[in-house]
């Protein structure tokens, strides 16, 4: 696994580097390695040894310094993520809230750390706290990030709330449409539908989701069976 690939990499750089500490190949793709496996200290300690047994290298210099200033970034950056990760331990997940968990997940983003971004967004939506406009910023945010299971998971959260609107029964059901989920696709429609019917009933000046389901090429898929046209129809 991924895990044991990087004990053997490190355990070969290493040995390399043992042999020939002066050597900036060596000493260069060590560094690298252990940038990515986040050991910005280890990687400091190697290119300032290298640096030590050729002071007159200014590749090298140049590597400890930029290494250094990586350093004092992501210092900054753990400064950010454990501010936001105190204000969301503080106030909970609550649509107030809302935009430090967001903050908190693209810090994650950004540093090209997916998974504790994922973690993030799915605690904010597993919360008991969490209400629709917690779920609506988290399904935006992982359709952002193109994850497609993550954001049907948190549209199936949404819809089950009683302040979900027809338009979450609606988006999740053209995205069970676009996953070619037909018969799941057409029973979360007909709940959109009726939802959006009941709405215009009190007020005609309503979004008619009917009218939009009749051109909205998301449904292309569904367009001709029967289920759909029965739905249409109606």
């Amino acid at each position: 696994d991924r895990e044991t690939l990087s004990e053997e990499a490190d355990l070969a750089f290493r040995q390399a580097f043992a042999f020939c500490p002066y050597s900036p190949e060596a000493v260069f793709r060590y560094v690298q390695l252990l940038l990515q496996l986040n050991r910005t200290d280890d990687a400091l300690l190697v290119a300032q040894t290298c640096l030590k047994l050729d002071p007159d290298n200014g590749q090298v210099l140049g590597l400890v310094n930029s290494i250094q200033s990586y350093k004092k970034q992501a210092g900054g950056i753990g400064q950010a993520i454990d501010k936001l990760q105190r204000r969301i331990d503080k106030f909970g997940t609550t649509t107030t809230n809302i935009q430090a968990v967001l903050d908190l997940a693209d810090t994650f983003l950004q540093m090209q750390q997916t998974n504790r971004a994922i973690q993030v967004l799915d605690k904010a939506a597993s919360d008991p706290g969490a209400d629709t406009g917690v779920l609506v910023n988290v399904a935006q945010q992982y359709a952002q990030m193109g994850n497609v299971p993550k954001l049907e998971a948190t549209l199936e959260r949404l819809v089950k709330l009683p302040a979900a609107g027809p338009e979450a029964w609606y988006d999740l059901a053209a995205l069970k449409a676009g996953l070619s989920k037909s018969s799941e696709a057409l029973a979360v429609l007909k709940q959109a539908l009726e939802l959006s019917t009941e709405r215009l009933q009190r007020d005609p000046k309503a979004r008619d989701l009917l009218k939009e389901a009749r051109r909205d090429a998301r449904f292309d898929t569904l367009r001709q069976t029967p289920g759909f046209k029965n739905l249409l129809s109606e």
